[in-house]
């Protein structure tokens, strides 16, 4: 399940949503090694209209904050039920990291991928079966936007659609990015420096 330093630590206010993102990660673990090897590499991340009026054809993915159009935030995958949920442990762990503030975006697992998004928008992208960190982007804020906030400078969440992932950042920029595994440090350090894209 997710960290204590992705969920707990990091605040997460509603106790319900803990449990939440714990069952969806569990959920989507279970049949994250199939979705990986299915995904074509070119197609990674290829979320659009289509996907989502058929996602119940693919219960191993979590498209949006509530996972599907109509925000069910209900997955249909039956591997995990009542006479098995007690078998359940420990799968993975991941470190968020430095800044140590606020955190309660929903991830979401798109083919075989967990996207979240952190203080001021930091972006990770970590292998959903494994827990391995595939990349994590930083937005490069403007530290005086922190005073702005009401409430910490927490971050809502990321999106991907057509193969791009949006964030927006604590100092109210839009960033976007491909979904892409195969990216380098040297390719997000160049992007970072033209400050809306990744």
């Amino acid at each position: 399940m997710l960290s204590h330093q992705l969920m707990l630590v990091r605040g997460l206010r509603h106790p319900t949503r803990l449990f939440l993102c714990g069952a969806l990660l569990t959920l989507s673990i279970c049949n994250a090694q199939t979705a990986v090897a299915a995904a074509n590499s070119a197609q990674l991340g290829a979320v659009d209209a289509a996907r989502m009026q058929a996602a119940k054809s693919e219960p191993q993915n979590w498209f949006t904050g509530g996972r599907d159009q109509g925000g069910t935030y209900y997955s249909p995958l039956a591997t995990i039920n009542s006479s098995n949920v007690k078998g359940l442990g420990f799968a993975w762990t991941y470190d968020l990291g430095s800044p140590m503030r606020g955190q309660e975006a929903t991830p979401i697992v798109v083919d075989g991928v967990m996207y979240t998004s952190g203080t001021w928008g930091y972006v990770y992208a970590v292998d959903a079966a494994t827990g391995r960190e595939l990349w994590r982007y930083d937005p490069k804020s403007d530290f005086f936007a922190g005073r702005n906030p009401c409430c910490d400078l927490v971050n809502r969440g990321v999106a991907v659609w057509k193969r791009k992932l949006y964030v927006a950042s604590g100092d109210g920029r839009l960033h976007t990015g491909m979904t892409n595994r195969e990216r380098t440090s040297a390719g997000r350090s160049a992007a970072q420096k033209r400050g809306v894209r990744f």
